[in-house]
């Protein structure tokens, strides 16, 4: 499959079991969190179904078999019966709430350490807010309402970001389909009457920008930087700034590196962060300086 970020339908949610269950979510305990290199603000990830049932457990990997309900799991009764009602189980490796408050996903590539191609990701919101917004190097700017199934390609770069203070749960459902030379968004759905292809997303057109108005920017971000703790920042700053404007998500580590070019120790630097992020990373490796 050429995977393509796209809306696959959308689920009308029973009000009260949702909230039932978000006030459950609130309560969830806050545990450090795989990939803080990959977020500002408030990004929490919890487990509700995966390999092993312990809650604590929250990267994506590989494995036999069908995911297996977490403690914090079985908190949530309403989004389990949505999935079971919904999606195919046997192919559901891992299911996880993902809460962004005042904050950003740096833009990246996932799954560049497993390096396969079986993959659906799915994301369903079940709390949004008008400061949210989701970006993607093919699909450009859009926003994912709540209801709204999404099959988000994430073999290419992309971002989220939630500007308020409000927060912004997204459901994920991973899908692994070993075997299947024809990797299709419908084999995830166990009942169709919620795949439909044809609703129109949420798309944001951009401020277009001049050369000069790039050039201005790019220098206001090299005055930013004057050492590797500034980088992140200027990381936040770049991508922030492709949300309203013209800038492609995939420049944001070039623009990066053009600000950088005259600190040799600091472009480098920004290099390494281009290939962990968007080319190359090893199974549980980190970025920690970030």
């Amino acid at each position: 499959m050429q995977a393509r970020t796209k809306l696959l339908g959308r689920i009308g949610f029973d009000h009260e079991k949702l909230c039932n269950d978000l006030d459950a979510i609130s309560r969830f305990p806050v545990i450090d969190e795989e990939y803080s290199e990959f977020s500002s603000g408030t990004w929490m990830n919890n487990s509700l179904w995966n390999d092993d049932g312990d809650y604590m457990n929250t990267q994506y990997k590989d494995y036999n078999g069908s995911a297996t309900l977490t403690d914090l799991g079985k908190k949530t009764p309403y989004i389990n019966e949505v999935i079971e009602k919904y999606f195919e189980k046997e192919n559901l490796k891992m299911v996880r709430t993902r809460n962004l408050i005042n904050g950003q996903v740096i833009p990246h590539i996932d799954f560049v350490e497993l390096n396969k191609e079986n993959y659906i990701r799915v994301l369903i919101p079940l709390e949004t807010n008008l400061d949210s917004y989701h970006s993607d190097q093919n699909f450009g700017v859009f926003r994912m309402l709540k209801g709204d199934i999404w099959m988000l390609d994430a073999s290419v770069i992309h971002a989220a970001y939630n500007f308020g203070y409000d927060s912004r749960i997204i459901l994920c459902l991973d899908f692994q389909h070993d075997g299947i030379k024809n990797v299709t968004p419908a084999l995830v759905f166990k009942d169709e009457s919620v795949h439909n292809e044809t609703l129109r997303p949420v798309v944001f057109s951009r401020a277009p920008l001049r050369e000069e108005d790039l050039e201005d920017f790019i220098h206001s971000v090299s005055n930013s930087i004057e050492k590797v703790e500034d980088i992140k920042p200027a990381i936040l700053k770049i991508s922030g700034a492709h949300v309203h404007n013209d800038i492609p998500i995939h420049d944001v580590y070039d623009i990066l590196s053009r600000a950088t070019k005259k600190r040799k120790d600091l472009y480098d630097f920004c290099k390494k962060i281009k290939i962990y992020y968007t080319v190359n990373r090893g199974f549980g490796e980190r970025f920690p300086v970030l």
